[in-house]
């Protein structure tokens, strides 16, 4: 089985690189960046199997800091054509077909992806990143299973400094690789 394991770089993509048989793809920070870099990956590699894989803000008591968990979807908080009658979230394709929360492979939990700075929680959601939409989506269009694990490095509503959130992320960083493995194993 080909797998393609996207993180948004950094220390998160570094623990899975040369580890594992797949290949780890770095699609930089945010919903549009990800999008594009994914869709690239995807059309070049054609895996049978997409993993993103990363840090996520939680929003609810399902989730623990420290830990990793699988999400069974994603909605993307930034779309909003509700004065269209569409939901929050919601947009529509090119054929007027509607666009909005996507499912994921082997999860329990439900994910916002927001590229805003501002969303500290959103009603319904366990947990928030920023990156997981993008890429979903462009699995969707190809017809390509994604799966999204997140370690869990701090409450949303809580104001982490770069320097705290990077001693949260290492600390636990053997969670969201060990979380991985399990999930891959468990296929």
């Amino acid at each position: 089985m080909k797998i393609l394991l996207f993180s948004s770089g950094g220390f998160e993509a570094k623990v899975f690189e040369g580890k594992k048989d797949f290949t780890v793809v770095r699609t930089g920070i945010g919903i549009a960046l990800s999008s594009a870099i994914s869709m690239r990956a995807l059309l070049s590699e054609r895996p049978d199997l997409v993993l993103n894989v990363g840090s996520a803000g939680g929003f609810s008591k399902n989730v623990e800091v420290g830990k990793c968990y699988a999400f069974s979807s994603v909605s993307c908080h930034d779309q909003d054509m509700t004065s269209f009658n569409l939901n929050k979230g919601e947009t529509l394709d090119g054929y007027g077909n509607r666009v909005g929360k996507l499912p994921l492979l082997k999860g329990d939990l439900s994910l916002l992806s927001s590229s805003s700075p501002f969303v500290e929680s959103v009603e319904g959601f366990d947990a928030g990143d920023m990156e997981c939409y993008g890429i979903a989506l462009s699995c969707s269009i190809l017809s390509i299973p994604c799966a999204s694990l997140k370690l869990i490095t701090d409450v949303a509503s809580e104001k982490v400094n770069p320097k705290e959130f990077s001693r949260r992320l290492r600390g636990n960083i053997e969670n969201l690789y060990q979380g991985t493995l399990s999930f891959i194993n468990a296929l």
